[in-house]
């Protein structure tokens, strides 16, 4: 027999306001404290993910007969606390009887209007206009008072009694758990138990795929189809030509057209305000410059290819006001 009930779970190492998370859940297991089951939020997950799962405790409010009867009890605590309303809250949403009415929905602002719209995902992806909610903001932690919340960058730059709630908690991999979380510098630097998730690992190319993984030392020794991403290696390289993948020395790699990343996958091209080509990026490398680029920063021009933007004062000279860039997948035929 089925057991339905109304759960709370809370927080107790928070790294910012939020704390709680109500919700309902439906389980063959009549012992529901022990189903395993954590919460149904992105926001929660991600947040037990970051803090570590030990640090969530899980309480059953109430029980229930059928499924409806605990949805209902959902719906009236939602609507009593306002879980959408309040930052102690993870929930996004409050219930109600027609489910979640932004059910697919996620909260974006419209930079044209500055008001918070509820669009769907496929919605903020095509759209320019459309940012996510927290577009622009940075979480940090008041370091007079101890709270966390979100402000602008310029609010946080402007500010010294902000810092970044990152700051001073690096992340590591538990060997006992296998788990990997975010802890404060001086616990993973006291526990021996806990280790940076590259230790012992080389970042390198598998020319058989194309792809960047991370290896073991003795992986990367054993296995000639691994190729080092180490600043103090030759260039890895992809002929676009001959489609191969080997190693040159960074002067050949930039003086020769036929040689690409072989982790890129966009080529992106720079016009002008009157629209006309001044040149592409494929991965980090320039191709047919028009112009004198090193003044602008490349993240830049991959901003705006990503945000589908203009770039606006983006040089010290301004030089580059108004241009823009467009960004298509990049792949060899």
């Amino acid at each position: 027999m089925k057991t339905h009930y109304v759960y709370k779970i809370t927080n107790t190492k928070p790294i910012d306001e939020r704390k709680y998370y109500i919700g309902v859940h439906s389980d063959k297991n009549s012992d529901s404290l022990s189903d395993g089951y954590m919460g149904s939020s992105k926001y929660l997950d991600e947040a037990m993910k970051d803090i570590g799962v030990e640090y969530f405790t899980k309480e059953i409010l109430s029980t229930w007969d059928t499924r409806e009867e605990a949805s209902a009890e959902e719906i009236r605590l939602h609507k009593l606390i306002d879980v959408a309303g309040s930052n102690d809250y993870y929930n996004k949403h409050n219930a109600c009887e027609e489910g979640f009415y932004t059910v697919g929905k996620v909260a974006a602002i419209n930079i044209e209007t500055g008001l918070v719209e509820q669009v769907t995902t496929d919605e903020l992806k095509i759209n320019p206009n459309l940012k996510h909610n927290t577009y622009g903001q940075v979480t940090v932690e008041d370091v007079r008072t101890g709270k966390f919340k979100n402000v602008s960058k310029e609010e946080y730059q402007s500010n010294t009694h902000y810092r970044l709630h990152s700051e001073g908690f690096v992340n590591c991999v538990d060997i006992i758990t296998g788990i990997t979380k975010k802890v404060a510098k001086a616990e993973f630097d006291s526990n021996e138990n806990l280790q940076n998730p590259m230790r012992g690992k080389l970042p390198v190319i598998d020319i058989r795929t194309n792809t960047k993984i991370n290896v073991t030392k003795e992986e990367y020794k054993k296995c000639d189809y691994y190729v080092s991403l180490t600043s103090a290696a030759p260039v890895a390289v992809l002929n676009i030509k001959t489609k191969e993948t080997f190693l040159v020395d960074k002067e050949e790699y930039l003086s020769n057209n036929d040689l690409v990343s072989p982790l890129a996958k966009f080529k992106i091209t720079v016009f002008n305000p009157n629209g006309e080509n001044m040149g592409y990026f494929i991965g980090m490398k320039l191709f047919n410059a028009k112009a004198d680029f090193s003044t602008l920063k490349i993240a830049n021009i991959f901003k705006s290819a990503r945000n589908k933007t203009p770039m606006f004062l983006k040089s010290k000279n301004h030089e580059f006001k108004n241009w823009y860039a467009i960004r298509e997948t990049f792949c060899i035929k």
